[in-house]
């Protein structure tokens, strides 16, 4: 029984990670897509000289480029950064707490994305497409 628990779970831990990074990645580039777009209508779009445009622009498709795998790592430690900008402008001064302050989601996402720069692309990416990267040349 042991066995066929830990068969199952080292078989579908990376295709799960993938799912992770997909749909994280669809959430927040919903996310951008209403700041700069108004798709999904949430109120009016915001201009793109602002921080809140920039971060819209970021999570639009740095989003798209973590859902399709493509740069996962460089896509995933931009949103991380833009989510702890978002976290602390936006929610951290009017309470420590992130449940109080309304931050909880920045914070989640912060940390899924930093997970996601760590581990990599996983199954299911374009960048495990593209092959091996190229080995740095050494001095001779």
């Amino acid at each position: 029984m042991f066995r066929l628990t830990e068969t199952f779970y080292r078989s579908w831990t990376p295709r799960a990670y993938a799912v992770l990074r997909i749909a994280s990645g669809l959430l927040v580039m919903e996310r951008g897509t209403s700041k700069l777009f108004e798709i999904p209508y949430q109120g009016p779009a915001v201009k793109l000289t602002a921080l809140t445009g920039v971060i819209g622009l970021a999570e639009a498709f740095a989003g798209l480029a973590l859902a399709l795998g493509f740069a996962s790592r460089p896509a995933a430690a931009l949103l991380a950064i833009g989510m702890g900008v978002s976290y602390w402008r936006g929610h951290a001064d009017a309470s420590p707490w992130p449940l109080v302050n309304g931050g909880e989601l920045p914070v989640l996402f912060f940390f899924v994305f930093l997970y996601l720069c760590i581990g990599g692309p996983g199954p299911w990416s374009m960048d495990n497409r593209r092959g091996p990267s190229p080995k740095p040349q050494g001095k001779r």
